[in-house]
């Protein structure tokens, strides 16, 4: 009797957790890797004079670090909390899917207790999601169609059209995609997919540096676009005939490998932290940021956005009669996070705000009627490492000077530019500043607010 007793108890004690699976989403550069890292750094030792929750005076205990679910890799917190503090480097870019869970206690609950699960992937991935669900005919068609009809992806595209066009051999129906898609690199375009042609499956990232020097030739004769060699596959029209067969027997395989696991992923989120460097994208220019907005769609398209009220009784009733083994899942909250917010004078934070608001898909509004999603927006730098003196000037280190630099930043607009090309606007690469201890958690712009909301401190769901 001792053990099913014992495993009774243990199911008992889980019941008394509330879950929250906290997906961390965003576009390439948009500081993932940093704001996971921070956040975990505020969960371990939580203080809640550097970071303020409920009303104030809650309080974080970690109670345990738990094992990751369904074979993800753990987030790799150690190693990049070092390379903040004691190498004052940015972490290495998010290159595979990880995960992090820790239990927590919370001081305004006195009977339960907090399982966050932390996830996060490549933001190049996001381009992928048009595969979710799709057949090779249906993404072709919808590749073929930007391709087609967006002016900044159709400026690329001639020569692409044309080729599968007329009955070219596959080897150089491949060269001339992959060229196509080292050109949208060169021109800031975010729709590249498959991703692999950036972020190989066993994480092999793109190295940007060499692309810089060598241009698009590098690309085309390095970067794949399939899980190897001899998968690759490219987009074609109906027509493609035998070739198509063979395109798409190489899809369904990268889709297996590669999107199903992560739409998966996705869809077993119940809060979403989607972290876009606006910065980036006025850098970018008008064609980026329509890319982003793209992407957005792709994302969002796929997940179950709100709970209608029936659907969240249901989910509470089967999650307290399963002790917790079955949950009825639906995106509750997303947070719009306007990252590295130090790299923009403190004058213009309430511009930053604005525009990231502009770019909130009419998807995100219709959940918020009908479904009962959540979302807000908030401007935040998990890692903040500039100064905000008289505007425009910060101050901070830059890479490749010795101590701390006084140095302009671009203003930023009242409303997003009806035209803008690329580089226009420009903005800081620092340093990061963290303390070198390791328990002491960096200085941050506005986390607390973004973490309130994600984790329901400031309202009544508790």
């Amino acid at each position: 009797m001792a053990a099913p007793f014992s495993e009774l108890t243990d199911r008992l004690r889980r019941v008394r957790r509330r879950p929250v699976r906290l997906g961390i989403v965003g576009l390439s550069q948009s500081g993932k890797t940093a704001f996971t890292t921070a956040l975990i750094n505020h969960l371990r030792r939580h203080d809640p004079r550097r970071l303020p929750l409920g009303n104030g005076t809650v309080t974080l205990d970690w109670v345990a670090r738990l094992p990751t679910q369904g074979g993800l890799p753990e987030f790799p917190y150690e190693r990049c909390r070092d390379m903040l503090g004691l190498k004052r480097e940015w972490p290495r870019k998010t290159v595979a899917t990880s995960e992090y869970r820790c239990l927590l206690h919370r001081s305004d609950w006195p009977s339960r207790s907090l399982d966050l699960d932390l996830l996060d992937f490549p933001g190049e991935r996001l381009a992928d999601l048009s595969m979710a669900g799709r057949s090779f005919r249906q993404w072709s068609e919808s590749v073929l169609a930007l391709l087609r009809t967006v002016p900044e992806y159709h400026a690329h595209a001639d020569e692409y059209l044309a080729l599968v066009g007329s009955a070219a051999p596959p080897d150089e129906i491949l060269a001339a995609y992959r060229r196509l898609l080292s050109r949208f690199v060169g021109a800031y375009l975010p729709v590249i997919t498959p991703s692999s042609f950036l972020v190989t499956p066993t994480g092999d990232y793109v190295d940007m540096d060499r692309f810089n020097a060598e241009g698009a030739p590098y690309l085309e004769a390095h970067r794949l676009i399939g899980l190897d060699a001899a998968t690759q596959f490219a987009p074609l029209p109906e027509s493609a005939g035998e070739l198509a067969s063979e395109f798409d027997r190489h899809y369904r395989g990268y889709r297996a490998q590669v999107v199903d696991p992560l739409a998966r992923w996705l869809s077993s989120c119940t809060e979403l932290a989607i972290l876009i460097d606006v910065a980036q994208l006025l850098s970018g220019g008008s064609g980026y940021i329509n890319g982003v907005k793209r992407n957005l769609s792709f994302l969002l398209s796929h997940l179950a956005l709100g709970q209608r009220p029936w659907h969240a009784l249901a989910g509470n009733l089967a999650q307290f009669l399963s002790l917790e083994r079955i949950r009825l899942r639906g995106v509750r909250r997303i947070a719009f996070i306007a990252t590295k917010a130090d790299r923009i004078h403190r004058d213009d934070h309430a511009k930053l705000e604005h525009l990231l608001r502009d770019l909130i898909p009419d998807a995100v509004k219709d959940a918020a009627f009908h479904a009962g999603l959540r979302f807000e927006t908030f401007v935040c730098a998990a890692v903040s490492s500039t100064t905000s003196l008289e505007y425009p000037m910060l101050q901070a280190r830059l890479p490749g000077h010795e101590g701390e630099s006084v140095f302009p930043t671009s203003s930023v607009p009242s409303e997003w530019p009806e035209s803008l090309p690329p580089l226009r606007y420009r903005f800081p690469r620092v340093l990061p500043s963290a303390p070198e201890h390791r328990d002491t958690p960096p200085r941050h712009i506005g986390l607390d607010r973004a973490i309130n909301f994600l984790l329901g401190m400031s309202g009544s769901d508790r």
